[in-house]
């Protein structure tokens, strides 16, 4: 579907009518527009719809009471043409804050803070298992008893 750019009034060129001329409907008898001077201008009844034919040019008003109203003489799809660029607009709006950090990406590891205090101590765990038997020692020399000396 083919559809029209909203272009600025002061854009468009009637010819053969001076600036500021607005369509009016000349003869009552015979649906026809032409642009005509605003003080020239007849209050009409109120437009209930508007279409615009852009392969024909055709601008067509349905009244309230069923009738149609088109004036052609508009230009077509294939008479607009591309013009140059124009120039960069304001700025726009500033923008919503950003987000709270929660959702962002980690951050690099920061830096190795000061020694604290030492903790309190742990709870005494359980006692381990019994540890292997050590080899006898060797028996040569004299035994002596810790006991009393007989003489």
């Amino acid at each position: 579907m083919t559809s029209l750019t909203k272009i600025p009034v002061s854009m468009i060129d009637p010819e053969g009518a001076s600036l500021g001329s607005v369509p009016a409907v000349v003869d009552s008898d015979t649906p026809v527009m032409q642009l005509v001077d605003p003080a020239q201008a007849t209050p009409t009844v109120t437009v209930s719809q508007l279409s615009y034919d852009s392969a024909s040019g055709t601008l067509t008003f349905s009244m309230p009471d069923g009738s149609l109203l088109k004036a052609s003489g508009f230009p077509t799809i294939d008479q607009m043409r591309e013009g140059k660029e124009g120039a960069t607009g304001r700025d726009g709006l500033a923008g919503r804050a950003g987000a709270n950090g929660k959702d962002g990406r980690d951050g690099s590891r920061g830096c190795t803070g000061p020694k604290g205090d030492q903790g309190r101590p742990g709870p005494v765990g359980p006692t381990g298992p019994v540890g292997p038997t050590g080899s006898n020692g060797s028996r040569t020399g004299a035994c002596r008893s810790n006991g009393p000396r007989r003489s």
